[in-house]
């Protein structure tokens, strides 16, 4: 197991160097890394998840408190958190992400705080923080598990966590795996395979990522037991018809499910 969770590290790292999100931008027309580019690249972002803010990130949960985030993709979350923190610290296994967000916070006039470390060893006392957050990114490393208890262990007595996971029973899933999905009711995971992953995450080159599980609500509140409270939200969904149901339907079979723990 060592060995595996070892190449499934290394492989992250590799693929994730290239940052999540550049597809958009490259649709977005952005060129370069400017103050007025990244701008462009937020308002898309946060367009696209309206949920995002109102919802998971309020600002009377980040104003004064410290503040780690894992995963950083193309940085629009990071930004945001850094922001409106006490404290901010960003980790990623991959160093693109990391020197993204660094150039980020340069022109924010914000401590470069952005580090590579594995979701699944931080490097931070125990207590640390007052919030973790993580969109999108448990679910590629191979041990959500893990995840979620060193996320657990860096926070203080009351801190809060908020990560998001694919979602297995998920309109998406329902649709392209119709008889799988609903005959498995019984399995709180899956592990996805080379083509699956496709459709869900890929690079530039037409790879797809390394490792990807999804997971279902009883399957995500059963490893965050350790936590004083949870409550998990569906949201999102793909397609053209997107921001019909985004609002809607997204609620009931979205492909994401945002976990809200208190320690």
């Amino acid at each position: 197991m060592p060995f595996l969770q070892n190449e499934v590290d290394r492989k992250n790292a590799e693929f994730w160097n290239e940052l999540c999100g550049s597809g958009v931008a490259r649709h977005l027309g952005i060129t370069d890394s400017s103050s007025e580019s990244i701008k462009k690249f937020d308002d898309c972002y946060f367009s696209l998840y309206p949920y995002l803010k109102k919802n998971y990130l309020p600002l009377e949960k980040i104003i004064g408190k410290t503040v780690l985030e894992i995963g950083l993709g193309y940085g629009s979350v990071s930004q945001f958190l850094a922001k409106n923190a006490y404290s901010f610290i960003g980790v990623d296994i991959a160093k693109g992400p990391v020197d993204f967000l660094n150039h980020r916070l340069m022109l924010m006039e914000k401590p470069a705080n952005a580090r590579i470390m594995s979701a699944h060893k931080l490097d931070f006392s125990n207590n640390f923080f007052d919030f973790v957050v993580s969109i999108g990114c448990f679910h590629h490393t191979g041990n959500v598990k893990h995840c979620i208890e060193e996320a657990y262990r860096v926070l203080k007595p009351g801190g809060r966590l908020l990560f998001m996971c694919y979602n297995k029973f998920s309109l998406r899933e329902f649709v392209s795996r119709p008889v799988e999905t609903f005959f498995s009711f019984y399995k709180e995971s899956r592990v996805l395979d080379k083509i699956e992953r496709l459709h869900y995450d890929h690079n530039f080159a037409g790879e797809a990522t390394p490792f990807t599980e999804i997971f279902s609500k009883q399957r995500l509140a059963n490893l965050c037991q350790r936590f004083s409270d949870c409550k998990i939200n569906t949201e999102n969904v793909c397609g053209r018809l997107r921001k019909y149901f985004v609002n809607n339907l997204g609620k009931i079979l979205g492909t994401d499910l945002y976990v809200q723990c208190t320690k």
